[in-house]
């Protein structure tokens, strides 16, 4: 009898427990969504471009879910994505093309309903030159973006490349010594190597672009007191044509502010308090940002990780570890100093400024907290460029 009653009681617990299980899982129904229900998010620097987030932000390992909305007239140069992705079109017509360089011959107008996959690594492009259209996006993150820059022709090439990318900004990675230059016309031939970032300027333009020259050459006269130097034994003179007013693309106050807070946080997160500074592509600073209790001095030195990322127009880590020869006099400029936490900021391949960290236990921590700060604005910087 007791040995019934035994079995009876252990029974009746498994049964218990085994139901409550099976109740656990029946009360978390699968997801559900309306249209009306989308929380979309607008970019404040492209109007009429919005993301609403199903599925996670993307920023993590594991699945997601997006929908993305275009509007008439974008254009979203060659890049890559690390992950498998599927695509499909809810709202009017997408252009998809495919290849390393953006070539409106090849893009394939998909209509409402249409599907596509984009393979991990394989470079394409996109656009929506007939109206507004929206796709819904579903892949496996962490989410990136890798804009595909072809190995552009050298100057001795310049004029039909000018001609073919409309004279769009940017600063060449590498100057040598001028090699001729020409005082009739105004202007100098250098050697260059091209920047993979680089964009071919009009004849209007080159005045900037010698500024950029004369920029880089000064790092070769030091003490600052000798820059003058530069231009007497360079010979360059400005050309007549110069742009009496510029046009140029640089980051606005909310998005740098939004970088320095997640900066901020990212490195607070692994129990580090610092300072986060953004400044735009001339060094100007635009956000100075300083956790509690990180040091004052940790906003200095920030900003001078920042500054010298602009100035190298690469990362101040990855500066220091190549061009360890110039470092004790760089660090001797004001506002400038080479160590590791500065990183460039990028949309569409264009350099729109740099974010410095500060305070964390190595030059190499602070850096991953800038890093993590652009993963997580990475779709909004994505499609910062108009």
């Amino acid at each position: 009898m007791q040995h019934n009653a035994l079995t009876t009681i252990v029974f009746s617990a498994i049964s218990l427990v085994t139901t409550q299980a099976w109740s656990a899982n029946a009360a978390e129904p699968g997801m559900t969504l309306t249209p009306d229900q989308l929380k979309w998010e607008p970019n404040p620097r492209v109007p009429g471009l919005g993301v609403a987030r199903i599925i996670s932000k993307g920023t993590e390992a594991g699945p997601y879910v997006y929908r993305v909305k275009f509007p008439k007239g974008r254009v979203v140069q060659a890049h890559t994505h690390p992950d498998d992705r599927t695509y499909t079109v809810l709202e009017g017509t997408w252009y998809i093309g495919w290849g390393e360089k953006f070539d409106d011959l090849k893009l394939i107008a998909l209509t409402p309903g249409s599907f596509y996959t984009e393979p991990a690594g394989v470079a394409h492009f996109v656009a929506t030159p007939d109206g507004e259209a929206i796709v819904q996006v579903t892949g496996t993150g962490p989410r990136r973006i890798s804009w595909t820059r072809p190995t552009r022709p050298r100057r001795t090439e310049r004029p039909a490349a000018m001609a073919r990318h409309g004279g769009k900004p940017a600063v060449p990675s590498q100057i040598t010594e001028p090699a001729a230059c020409t005082n009739a016309t105004g202007t100098c031939t250098f050697a260059i190597e091209q920047d993979p970032h680089t964009r071919y300027r009009t004849p209007a333009s080159q005045g900037l672009f010698l500024n950029a020259v004369i920029r880089r050459l000064t790092l070769k006269l030091f003490p600052p007191a000798r820059h003058l130097a530069v231009l007497a034994l360079s010979g360059v003179t400005f050309p007549v044509s110069a742009a009496d007013v510029l046009s140029e693309r640089n980051i606005g106050m909310e998005l740098a502010r939004d970088i320095a807070t997640e900066a901020v946080l990212a490195c607070r997160q692994d129990g580090y308090q610092v300072s986060a500074v953004v400044v735009d592509r001339h060094g100007l600073t635009r956000v100075a940002l300083r956790d509690d209790g990180a040091a004052r001095f940790t906003l200095e030195i920030a900003e001078r990780k920042a500054n010298m990322t602009v100035m190298a127009w690469t990362d101040s880590g990855q500066f220091r570890q190549s061009r360890a020869d110039i470092r004790p006099e760089l660090n001797h400029i004001d506002g400038l100093i080479v160590m590791d936490g500065g990183v460039k900021i990028l949309s569409g391949g264009y350099n729109l400024g740099a974010v410095g960290v500060s305070g964390a236990p190595g030059g190499e921590k602070d850096a991953a907290c800038a890093r993590k700060a652009l993963e997580n604005l990475n779709e909004r910087i994505e499609f910062a460029i108009e």
